[in-house]
């Protein structure tokens, strides 16, 4: 599991709820941006998280070689 960097998600101009001056996201803007970019992100309280996978290119890789 890793936690995400949400250095990405910056206040929607259409919401009425986002802030801009003070930079706050709401949550349901904030879920959309996470979503957008990690589509299998969840929410697991208090954190963004998603399941670290290694690509199965990088396995074969890694494996070469090896008998």
């Amino acid at each position: 599991m890793k936690y995400l960097n949400l250095d990405f998600i910056k206040p929607n101009k259409d919401c009425k709820i986002c802030d801009h001056i003070n930079d706050y996201v709401c949550f349901d803007c904030e879920s959309i941006q996470v979503k957008e970019k990690y589509p299998n992100a969840r929410w697991d309280l208090p954190d963004w998280v998603i399941n670290e996978t290694v690509p199965y290119n990088d396995i074969l890789e890694a494996n070469k070689g090896v008998k």
